[in-house]
């Protein structure tokens, strides 16, 4: 018989009662190498990502950001951005106590960036030149 994994807030649970505490690595960039994941779950099919759990995948082309969700709990994320177009692209994510931002990425290069997000409302887009005034930026909320 099968039994189904604990969810990352039962884990939380579990720890806490145990008396042990975790904290996570935060900020920095780091360049990687990503392939394109197939078309994502909506935001109500898809679970929250966490710095533990895979990465949430961010598509930059011209002149556009691509997130497979826009709601989020608060928690570390990785964000790993993937610059599929061909003018040179970054990733920065700005809100409550927080701004952040990959370096910037030639056609074809990634980066992963590591936030920890609170509740409240961020902007996430490009600040390479005027991408952000060309309509390359988005929203994302943070609750529960």
């Amino acid at each position: 018989m099968r039994h189904p994994l604990p969810t990352s807030a039962q884990l939380v649970a579990t720890l806490a009662a145990a008396g042990i505490a975790v904290t996570a690595c935060g900020g920095g960039t780091t360049n990687s190498s990503t392939t394109s994941a197939p078309a994502a779950p909506t935001a109500a099919e898809q679970p929250a990502t966490t710095a533990s759990g895979p990465p949430v995948q961010v598509q930059l082309n011209e002149f556009t950001i691509q997130l497979p969700q826009q709601n989020f709990r608060p928690g570390t994320y990785t964000f790993a951005a993937s610059n599929e177009g061909q003018a040179p692209h970054a990733l920065e994510i700005e809100g409550p106590g927080l701004e952040q931002a990959t370096d910037t990425l030639s056609a074809g290069q990634s980066a992963d960036l590591t936030v920890t997000l609170q509740p409240g409302s961020y902007k996430v887009y490009c600040p390479v030149g005027n991408h952000d005034e060309q309509g390359m930026n988005t929203t994302i909320n943070v609750s529960g």
